[in-house]
C-alpha cells in the first residue's frame, strides 16, 4: 500500500508539472479562436473543447468536451463531458464533470460530481458534503477539508486535514511534524487509514468515525538534505502559475512593449542589458539605504525599495516572455498568429525547467534572467523618458 501511494504521489507531482503543457496548448488555440465565450450561460451548449484564457471564466452551461482554462477565477457550475484542466487563483466546481479534474489554485472548492480521478493542488482545498469523486483523490496543499465521497483511495499531503466524508478504499495522509489530522463525526473509511506524522497525538478521532481496516501511524523524521523536493517543487509550480497570471496581464495590455524589449535587449544587444541590470540591481538598494539615513528621504527610500522588489519579480517574467518571443520568431514568423500568450507560457515554462532542474547551473540561469530583465526594463524606460523630453 505504501508503494502504491508513493507511486501515486510521484504521478501527482508529475501531473502538476505537465499542467503547463495543456495550458500552453490551450492558450495557443484560444488566442484567435472564435466562439469561445468567457461566460457560458446556463441554457448554452458548447460543442468541442472549451479552451479559454482570461480574468474570470464562468461556465454555467454544458460543455461537450474538455475544459482547459488559465484564469484569475474559474467557476464551473454546468456539466462537462470530458476533463477539467485549469490553473487560476480560485477555482469552484459545483457542476458534473464526467472525466478527470486536474487543477492548481490558491483556493479550490469542489461541491459537484467528478466521474473519475481528481488531482487538486491549492493552499486551501475544500470538498463539501455534496461533492463526490468516482475514483481516486490526490490532494496537496495547506488546508484540506473533505466532507463528500471518494469512490476509491485518498492520498493527501497537507498541513491540516479534516475528514468527515466517505472513502471507498484506503486513505493515506501526510502532515509532517506540525500538521494535524481530524477524523470527525461522519467519517467512513472502508479500508485502512495510514497517517505519517511525527507524533501519534497529531491525529484526533471522533468516537463515531468509522475505519474498516487498520489505523497505522508512520513516524515522520526530518528529511535528509535534498529529500524535500516534492514540497519545493509544489511551491515553485504554484509560483509559476502566479507568474502566468502576471505575464498574461503584460502581454494583453502591453504587447508592443514586450516585443520592443525583446527586439532591443534580447535580439540586438543582450550584453548591455545584462550589464545595466547588474549595475541597477547593485546600486538601487545602496541608494535607498543612503536616503533612509537622511530621515527626510525615508519615504522616498521606502518607495524605491518597494519598487525595487517589484522590478526584481517582474524581471524574470519579462525574461520568460522575451525567451518565448525569441523562440517563436526562430520557429515561424506567424506561429503565434499575432498573440503573445503562447510565447509567454512557453518561454516562462522553459525558464522554469532551466532554473529548477539544472542544479547550480539553474541558479546561474535564474540570476542571469533577473539581471537581464532588470537591465531590459531600465533601458526601455529610459528610452521612453528620453522620447517624452
Amino acid at each position: 500500500m505504501k508503494n502504491f501511494f508513493g507511486r501515486r504521489w510521484g504521478l501527482a507531482v508529475l501531473a502538476a508539472v505537465v499542467l503547463a503543457v495543456p495550458l500552453a496548448a490551450g492558450a495557443f488555440l484560444a488566442a484567435d479562436r472564435p466562439g469561445v465565450p468567457a461566460q457560458l450561460n446556463r441554457d448554452q451548449i458548447f460543442q468541442g473543447d472549451y479552451i479559454a484564457v482570461g480574468d474570470v471564466i464562468e461556465i454555467s452551461g454544458n460543455v461537450d468536451g474538455d475544459v482547459i482554462v488559465a484564469a484569475q477565477r474559474l467557476v464551473v457550475s454546468g456539466a462537462v463531458s470530458g476533463d477539467v484542466i485549469a490553473a487560476a487563483s480560485s477555482i469552484e466546481i459545483s457542476g458534473d464533470v464526467e472525466g478527470d479534474v486536474r487543477v492548481a489554485a490558491m483556493q479550490v472548492d469542489i461541491s459537484g460530481t467528478i466521474g473519475r480521478n481528481a488531482n487538486l493542488w491549492g493552499q486551501q482545498v475544500t470538498m463539501t458534503d455534496t461533492a463526490s469523486v468516482g475514483r481516486n483523490l490526490y490532494a496537496v496543499g495547506e488546508q484540506l477539508t473533505l466532507q463528500g465521497t471518494v469512490g476509491r483511495n485518498l492520498a493527501v499531503r497537507a498541513l491540516n486535514v479534516a475528514i468527515r466524508g466517505s472513502i471507498g478504499g484506503a486513505a493515506q495522509v501526510h502532515v509532517g511534524d506540525r500538521g494535524t489530522i481530524a477524523l470527525q463525526s461522519g467519517t467512513d473509511i472502508k479500508s485502512s487509514f495510514t497517517y505519517e506524522a511525527t507524533a501519534a497525538t497529531q491525529l484526533t478521532r471522533d468516537e463515531s468515525a468509522k475505519v474498516g481496516g487498520e489505523v497505522r501511524h508512520l513516524p515522520w523524521a526530518e528529511p535528509e538534505s535534498g529529500s524535500g523536493w516534492p514540497h519545493f517543487l509544489f511551491f515553485r509550480i504554484i509560483g509559476l502559475f502566479g507568474m502566468f497570471v502576471v505575464g498574461l496581464v503584460l502581454v494583453t495590455f502591453a504587447p508592443k512593449a514586450m516585443v520592443g524589449i525583446t527586439q532591443q535587449s534580447w535580439t540586438r544587444q543582450p550584453l548591455p542589458a545584462l550589464a545595466w541590470g547588474l549595475v541597477v540591481t547593485l546600486v538601487t538598494p545602496v541608494a535607498a539605504l543612503v536616503l533612509a539615513f537622511t530621515i527626510i528621504g525615508l519615504p522616498l527610500a521606502l518607495l524605491i525599495f518597494g519598487g525595487y522588489l517589484m522590478v526584481l519579480y517582474l524581471a524574470q517574467i519579462v525574461a520568460g516572455i522575451a525567451l518565448g518571443i525569441f523562440v517563436f520568431s526562430r520557429l515561424s514568423a506567424n506561429r503565434s498568429r499575432g498573440s503573445l500568450v503562447l510565447p509567454m507560457v512557453l518561454g516562462m515554462t522553459l525558464l522554469f525547467f532551466l532554473t529548477v532542474f539544472l542544479g547550480p547551473f539553474g541558479i546561474l540561469v535564474k540570476i542571469s534572467a533577473v539581471l537581464w530583465g532588470v537591465g531590459a526594463l531600465w533601458r526601455f524606460k529610459t528610452q521612453q523618458l528620453a522620447q517624452w523630453r
